[in-house]
């Protein structure tokens, strides 16, 4: 990195080593009549009384600039001066940070995106992990440096999540550097542009030559316009994953916007990142996905029913029995207050009793009678020589009781391409690396596209006074705060209409609701999110 002084009068020079502005022994600066734009490199320092395009220019390239600065009388002016004379008009050194108009750029379009491997990463450390991860996995560059303010300093918070995020991706420990910004960087600008100029200088004079980008994304509005300020002339990036998924460029030049394209292309990966493990899912299973592939016919009856009278009743009505004949069997074999049974032993009981259980014939219209029949033959419903029925077993239970929905669901996100499609998940919330010792939440369907996430909570109750519903919508309040990240999406999939207070809550929840005759519009939904 050169340091360049540039003047055509000795009373300068001599003013300049007076000051310690340039040293005094000869061949440390570099001191010229004149100075082009191509003549400077970034890193370098421009000291002189320049015009202020050609000191824009200076600045869009990466060099920074100091303008000698004085008040010369009118008599004086055109005069060669003393260093004397100019202590007696107030000369100063002082630096100036240069920028041009948009419509008149100041440098040239970026020509060539740095190599794979290669450069620095500045990034300001948010709880956005996706807009911190995406440039990362894009470029692949050498090292990492993370700018942190105490907050995201906190364990859990966004240098924890981030550093493991990289980690998965492959980054070592000496890869990947916290630099811990002064807490009044979070709101004071000026300390905040200090900071950034001495991070950057650091950076410039340990990896000279090698390409340096800032991710201006995350960070508190006083600490993102610092680092745009003071690292003009190199490449600030802004990741816009909401806008088509782009890397869009804040420098001086005119690049297009990049592509981000898939980066984070499993469901795993993204919950990983965002500080959540899979324990199981249930479409990962081969005999699920059979089953849900000989059943998709009926799921597909049930679903376009949806929104009449007649279908809201039958829906109801599965429901109820379903669950007094869980119940029942549950009272019958474990009687009184004493051990409740494992999931194991309930799942065994179930399984074995369901089909020799008979409960009462299904009340439904008439218009309902070829669905019924429909149960029938797919095997979810039994009738012996008597007449009477029951349910097939525990698989037909769930199935009847809500969980068709989820996977017509399933089938129709399926259709729309997305990278990753997955029904029944269970999540844990990440502990240092670890998981917890029990599912924390199931998802009912989750898609990822272009690096953003879609949960679905598929139900089919009864939202009229539910007493759960509360519990619903927060839920999935939750899960998209944390799981889904700032630029995924949520929607409730009901089979039956919600209440008007159902509405309201999830309304201000953001939450997307299709609901009894709107289930025809998911796959609508779904492929207007993925932006095709």
């Amino acid at each position: 990195m050169t340091i360049w002084f540039v003047t055509r009068h000795s009373g300068a020079i001599a003013w300049a080593h007076r000051h310690g502005v340039v040293a005094a022994e000869e061949g440390v600066e570099r001191i010229v009549d004149s100075i082009a734009a191509c003549d400077v490199s970034v890193g370098d320092t421009v000291i002189g009384t320049l015009p202020v395009h050609l000191a824009a220019e200076l600045c869009a390239r990466g060099a920074r600039y100091f303008h000698i600065a004085m008040s010369v009388p009118t008599g004086r002016r055109g005069q060669e001066l003393t260093p004397d004379d100019m202590d007696v008009f107030g000369a100063s050194c002082r630096e100036f940070i240069i920028f041009a108009c948009p419509d008149t750029p100041a440098a040239p379009a970026i020509a060539a995106l740095p190599a794979a491997g290669t450069g620095s990463h500045v990034c300001l450390v948010s709880d956005q992990q996706m807009a911190n991860l995406l440039p990362i996995l894009k470029r692949r560059p050498a090292r990492i440096e993370l700018v942190c303010t105490p907050e995201m300093l906190q364990d859990g918070r966004g240098v924890d999540r981030l550093g493991r995020s990289l980690g998965h991706y492959g980054y070592g420990i000496g890869q990947v550097t916290p630099h811990e910004a002064p807490s009044e960087c979070a709101a004071d600008f000026h300390a905040a542009r200090l900071f950034a100029r001495q991070l950057r200088e650091k950076l410039l004079q340990a990896h000279p030559g090698e390409p340096l980008t800032l991710n201006a994304t995350g960070g508190t509005k006083a600490l993102a316009s610092a680092f745009f300020m003071e690292f003009q002339g190199l490449e600030i990036l802004y990741t816009d994953t909401q806008g088509g998924g782009f890397i869009r460029h804040m420098d001086g030049g005119a690049a297009a916007p990049e592509p981000l394209g898939s980066l984070v292309t499993g469901i795993d990966d993204y919950l990983h990142c965002q500080g959540y493990r899979i324990t199981r899912s249930a479409s990962d299973g081969e005999r699920w996905r059979e089953s849900a592939e000989a059943r998709r016919s009926v799921s597909e009856r049930l679903a376009a029913g949806c929104g009449t009278n007649n279908m809201n009743n039958f829906i109801g009505e599965l429901n109820r029995r379903a669950q007094h004949t869980e119940d029942s069997l549950l009272k019958t074999h474990f009687p009184g207050t004493g051990r409740r049974p494992s999931p194991d032993e309930r799942n065994t009981l179930l399984e074995e009793q369901l089909p020799l259980t008979p409960i009462p014939a299904l009340k439904h219209a008439a218009a309902l009678a070829p669905l019924v029949a429909s149960l029938f033959d797919a095997g979810l419903l039994l009738r012996d020589e008597s007449g009477a029925i029951s349910f097939a077993g525990l698989d037909a239970l769930r199935y009847l009781s809500g969980a068709w929905l989820e996977e017509w669901a399933w089938h129709v996100a399926r259709e729309c391409g997305a990278d990753d499609c997955r029904c029944g998940v269970f999540v844990q919330m990440n502990k240092d690396g670890a998981a917890g010792d029990k599912d924390d939440n199931e998802l009912d369907l989750v898609l990822l596209h272009h690096n953003r996430l879609l949960i679905a909570e598929c139900k089919t109750i009864n939202w009229q006074g539910a007493a759960g519903k509360q519990d619903i919508l927060n839920k999935l309040d939750a899960l998209g705060n944390h799981a889904r990240g700032l630029f995924g999406r949520t929607l409730l999939v009901s089979a039956r209409p919600l209440d008007d207070d159902g509405r309201r809550r999830a309304g201000n929840y953001g939450v997307k609701v299709l609901e009894a005759a709107g289930l025809s519009g998911l796959k609508r939904e779904i492929i207007q999110w993925m932006g095709c």
